[in-house]
């Protein structure tokens, strides 16, 4: 038989877990809902009833006026009636007037103290201990006079997931993967810098020959790739924000495949090779088609550092454990302010509550593991309140009510393209729409479920949510497909498709380029309103420039025709219902204007206006301000320089000025809704 039942409203959930996590950390058993029931509720309460010593039920307004709390907090009065055994333990959580049998029993009172405090006072009646404090009480006449009173502190308490565990069952596997490689590489790292050094020279200016030289180089990145591809590299990838040096397009399979090819055609023993390359330069000064050119021994480089790179790493840069945080959580009421964003900030593994309605001021910090944190999605409450959602890619965190530590805790299966809060028939929840084609759904309570599958064979490369305005309850995935198909789908089955032939056609884009290949899996979308309408966005990437459709989100129809945007096309937004917003990276050395603005209203084909020249790209913009005729744009640049900083910065339209606001080594940023 277990120690407690622990017996709550859904309101007071996070009160609920905070007392059984002190006292199961207290070495106490316990049964809580939050954590231990799955299947039938009533079964389960009715069993956690019988298989439990003593009951603690969490007092609150919410807990007194609910109709099933009655018979939990009862069966252990009945058992009880005199309180000689302390089998029912009231615990106020919230202020609450109590009334009949609750008014009688002498409650633990948790409500405008302080975590230490409340922790002993707790502990205290479950050990049935004398209430006596262990630290001298205040003088009181102070505080009486004056009529203060204490705030309850707003530490939240530790975390409701094993960090600790996990991170050590992780850091087990990093280690396993860190020994088997510097086995393979001991005392050859300098010949891996070495010939990282030279591909890296090659990628600039090729070589004045292929000799034996550039073989044994080639060759030597090749034994590297084949061996990064007997690693299971998905467990190394969140190393990368703390030092480790491998390449992206190691992570993801590209440069181990063009070094292989590049290793079976010109590696050792191909002198025929070598000579037609030998040829080829002293005829033109330029490998033919086909030869390697920078692009391969850039690839090369990648390779040979990522190599050099792991065989250095420090193992003691990784975190493990959750963040005990002493700094302010965010402001219980936050309706003054009219923009708010989510910021993962430098290599702070929290994430940042922060306004920009005039500078950039920092609200709050959510805090979770050490190992960094991303915001996925946030909403402002009608309290005032913020619930955030964020992934350190092992893990997806809910934050509810502006609380400073995860409430729930979730699974991350597989790669999160898009997440959005969504109503549902009984609650909240959240939707993540993942690469494999499966929708799943966040419950309030720690559940989670599969809500939608993608039509057979296919995975996404990009997706949105949209929630019809007109029946919120209605949500709808829209997504592009590995294969560029486009499909709509909601609970009720699939809306809508459109195949890849009929979408990107040529009649939808005359005059655009379409005998150039489109580059790999290069696509997004994302959902505005144009003219009062909701209009989808979808782009597509070609080698020249983006295709653009204005599409209908639930029957997939165009709205307004299709544009071809020529330039290296980072993002793009719709503000005020009329203006599209083009943001773009830079290409090269180019001193190009960052940002072009259309007037979806004319039809035309060309921008109405260009600005902002800069060396940099152009990341995360997010509408702050917006009406027909003027709007307000956030966004992030990276500057192309020996800093690398990131600046946030203000874009106003009808001026077409940018304010630079504040400096960063790194920033990302999300909109709360």
């Amino acid at each position: 038989m277990k120690d407690f039942f622990i017996s709550y409203n859904r309101e007071d959930k996070q009160w609920a877990e905070w007392i059984a996590w002190q006292l199961e950390d207290a070495g106490f058993s316990v049964i809580i809902q939050a954590w231990d029931f799955v299947g039938n509720w009533v079964i389960r309460m009715n069993e956690a009833m019988r298989e439990t010593a003593r009951t603690i039920a969490v007092l609150s307004p919410d807990y007194v006026k609910a109709l099933y709390t009655h018979p939990e907090w009862a069966n252990a009065f009945r058992l009880d009636p005199t309180g000689a055994k302390d089998l029912l333990i009231p615990v106020r959580a919230r202020p609450v007037d109590l009334d009949g049998v609750l008014a009688q029993i002498v409650y633990v009172d948790l409500v405008n103290i302080d975590e230490g405090a409340a922790v002993e006072l707790l502990l205290k009646r479950a050990r049935g201990e004398r209430g006596k404090p262990s630290s001298s009480p205040a003088f009181p006449s102070s505080a009486a006079e004056s009529g203060h009173v204490t705030r309850r502190a707003s530490a939240a308490p530790k975390p409701v997931y094993p960090a600790f565990d996990e991170d050590t069952k992780r850091l087990i596997r990093v280690r396993e993967i860190l020994v088997d490689w510097r086995a393979r590489y001991s005392g050859q790292e300098e010949a891996l810098r070495l010939a990282a050094q030279k591909a890296r020279a090659w990628s600039r200016d090729l070589p004045a020959e292929f000799d034996d030289e550039v073989a044994a180089v080639v060759d030597l990145a090749a034994r590297a790739a084949r061996d990064f591809q007997s690693l299971l590299l998905n467990e190394l990838e969140f190393a990368q924000g703390y030092g480790l040096m491998v390449h992206p397009t190691v992570f993801s399979g590209q440069a181990m495949e063009d070094v292989a090819i590049t290793q079976s055609r010109y590696g050792p023993g191909r002198s025929d090779a070598r000579k037609q390359f030998d040829e080829a330069l002293n005829a033109e000064g330029l490998p033919v088609e086909g030869l390697p050119d920078k692009y391969a021994f850039e690839m090369v480089a990648r390779v040979l550092e990522s190599a050099d790179a792991l065989a250095r790493f420090t193992f003691n840069s990784l975190p493990r454990g959750f963040i005990e945080d002493a700094s302010p959580g965010p402001a219980d009421d936050l309706r003054s302010y009219r923009t708010l964003l989510i910021a993962r900030i430098n290599d702070d593994p929290r994430l940042h509550l922060m306004t920009v309605d005039q500078q950039p001021l920092k609200l709050g910090t959510f805090a979770a593991r050490k190992l960094g944190a991303y915001p996925l999605c946030a909403r402002r409450n009608v309290d005032g309140s913020v619930d955030l959602v964020g992934s350190d890619h092992q893990y997806i965190y809910w934050w509810a009510r502006s609380s400073q530590q995860p409430s729930m805790q979730y699974a991350c299966e597989g790669t999160i393209l898009h997440a959005s809060f969504v109503s549902s028939a009984s609650d909240s929840a959240v939707v993540t729409v993942h690469s494999d084609g499966k929708t799943r759904s966040l419950k309030s309570d720690g559940g989670m479920e599969i809500a939608l599958r993608s039509p057979p064979d296919s995975r996404f490369s990009s997706a949105t949510i949209w929630i019809d305005p007109l029946r919120p309850e209605k949500w709808h995935v829209l997504a592009l497909t590995d294969k560029f198909e486009l499909v709509s789908q909601s609970l009720a089955g699939l809306n809508a498709r459109r195949s890849p032939e009929a979408l990107w056609d040529e009649s939808s884009f005359p005059g655009a380029p379409w005998d150039q290949i489109w580059w790999r899996g290069n696509s997004d979308l994302a959902v505005y309103e144009l003219d009062g309408l909701p209009c989808l966005v979808v782009r597509r990437q070609a080698m020249v420039g983006e295709g653009v459709h204005f599409l209908d989100p639930l029957s997939l129809t165009p709205i307004r025709p299709a544009l071809f945007i020529t330039g290296f096309v980072g993002d793009m937004i719709i503000a005020g219902g009329r203006w599209l917003a083009v943001f773009y990276l830079q290409s090269g050395a180019d001193l190009l204007p960052r940002v072009a603005l259309w007037d979806l209203r004319t039809g035309a084909e060309q921008p109405v206006a260009r600005s902002f020249e800069r060396k940099g790209d152009v990341y995360y913009p997010i509408v702050t301000k917006e009406s027909e005729d003027a709007f307000e744009v956030v966004f992030v640049l990276r500057l192309f320089d020996s800093s690398a900083e990131r600046r946030l910065c203000r874009f106003r339209w009808p001026s077409g000025t940018v304010e630079e606001l504040e400096k960063y080594a790194d920033l990302r940023i999300l909109p709360v809704e």
